[in-house]
């Protein structure tokens, strides 16, 4: 609890001299794929992604960890604007508690002014895994006032050919998680598409 509230310290400070805010997401090898496509497509958004990045593991990279980075970004993050987490995967073998202290920890962080978006995680090798981890996130991000899912995992299911491994997007899918991206913040996107009519 003393780490969030010197967390919240911080993130009050810095926010003081935030003259224009921006969206953020925050990701690991899923993201850190699209990154180049996300910032082509999704005007005034800002990604920062490391393979391997857990919520309290670095990446292989060496940046910091999902909550430290989120401390550091979310003061950058202006009303009504987005912080969208990619952050779940490399943690499905880590403790259930662990996951719930993680999004808690966000929530409590997060102003209820600016929204949060959780991409969930998909995982062939822990599907039950995911499926616990989405379970609570549902419980969760209510408690952030403006708050989304980003169904990643679903988007797999419904087309397994946006993976070669079930995991990382290739170049579909990475076109597909920026549409999911889009469609939350911006809003110009919309996935799947509406069925063609038979006019």
């Amino acid at each position: 609890m003393r780490k969030l509230h010197i967390a919240r310290a911080a993130v009050a400070a810095a926010a003081a001299v935030v003259l224009s805010g921006c969206h953020w997401v925050v990701g690991n090898s899923i993201i850190w794929l699209a990154q180049p496509s996300i910032e082509r497509d999704s005007p005034n958004v800002n990604v920062d992604a490391d393979p391997g990045r857990g919520a309290y593991t670095v990446g292989l990279a060496g940046k910091p960890s999902g909550w430290d980075t989120i401390v550091a970004r979310v003061p950058e993050i202006g009303a009504g604007e987005w912080l969208v987490v990619e952050i779940g995967t490399n943690d499905l073998t880590r403790p259930e508690a662990e996951w719930r202290t993680f999004m808690q920890e966000v929530v409590d962080l997060l102003p209820d002014d600016r929204c949060l978006a959780w991409v969930t995680p998909a995982n062939p090798m822990y599907p039950e895994a995911a499926a616990r981890y989405e379970s609570l996130l549902n419980a969760v991000l209510p408690g952030q006032p403006c708050s989304r899912l980003v169904q990643w995992d679903d988007a797999l299911r419904r087309d397994p050919s946006l993976s070669a491994d079930g995991l990382h997007p290739n170049d579909a899918g990475i076109a597909v998680i920026t549409c999911l991206i889009n469609q939350v913040v911006h809003q110009t996107c919309v996935y799947p598409p509406p069925p063609k009519r038979l006019d």
